[in-house]
């Protein structure tokens, strides 16, 4: 699959909601939005809990929110809810090519925080530096190869 027109990005991917408790987030989430779970994982090198959650049928057309829990105090998404409660953390853009991506927007004069690093189900991410986009967490992720393990 490749990006339309050669832009950096295919589609915004999912929006990141940083939540306190995971089980609460999911049981509002799902049984008062109407949302329902398609991955529930522990990200240990991200520091997180985390929960894909979608509306409609599964599939690449759903709405997809990321409910982010801190695994403890002192991670990144910990810190983050201790600094502004629960909210949205992030907002995530899909590509298919990432290290074209990459390299694009990093001659656009893009900042990166680190390296590429292997974020849900096996995806390449990589975060843009909020101090550069108006204080906005910016995610890029590149799919698998075999694509999301909750879309058809």
């Amino acid at each position: 699959m490749e990006n339309f027109n050669n832009d950096p990005f295919a589609c915004v991917d999912h929006v990141g909601f940083a939540v306190k408790d995971m089980d609460e987030a999911i049981k509002y989430h799902c049984d008062v939005l109407g949302f329902h779970v398609l991955l529930r994982e522990k990200n240990e090198g991200h520091g997180v809990e985390e929960a894909m959650i979608a509306t409609g049928d599964r599939g690449k057309e759903s709405t997809v929110i990321q409910l982010l829990a801190p695994l403890g105090e002192d991670s990144t998404i910990g810190k983050y809810i201790a600094k502004n409660k629960n909210m949205i953390q992030q907002v995530c853009y899909r590509t298919y090519d990432l290290d074209k991506t990459i390299a694009t927007l990093k001659e656009r004069g893009a900042v990166f925080i680190g390296e590429p690093s292997i974020g849900t189900a096996g995806s390449r991410v990589i975060f843009l530096h909020p101090k550069y986009t108006g204080g906005l967490l910016i995610e890029i992720t590149e799919p698998p190869a075999d694509g999301m393990p909750y879309n058809d």
